[in-house]
């Protein structure tokens, strides 16, 4: 069974260079701010590959899979890049059951 969000989810995001780590719970209470961080860091740092490293996210729900299709929408209409790292399977199979698992996994998966 897949962990539930507690009443009091909490996200957190950290720059680290060319890096965004995501940490904690993705739900429809912690993804706005942490949207508006994320996309204000792409809009300074305009094109280039960047990371997003997820191995910190202990629970997402299609909140968290939104905030990430944005983000990535976000670098390549920068004309940048968004490679995601170390994506938990709950995350990862939310995605591939979206069917976003090639826009967002690319098509060698996630890399670890």
């Amino acid at each position: 069974m897949s962990k539930q969000p507690s009443s009091e989810s909490r996200a957190s995001l950290e720059i680290d260079g060319d890096k965004l780590r995501l940490t904690g719970t993705l739900d429809f209470a912690t993804v706005v701010p942490i949207a508006e961080q994320g996309l204000r860091w792409l809009e300074d740092r305009g094109p280039g590959a960047y990371r997003l490293e997820l191995g910190g996210v202990d629970y997402s729900n299609s909140a968290g899979v939104a905030l990430i299709l944005a983000w990535l929408r976000e670098a390549q209409r920068l004309g940048g890049q968004l490679r995601l790292e170390k994506v938990p399977d709950n995350l990862a199979s939310m995605i591939q059951l979206g069917g976003l698992d090639n826009a967002l996994l690319g098509p060698t998966g996630n890399d670890s």
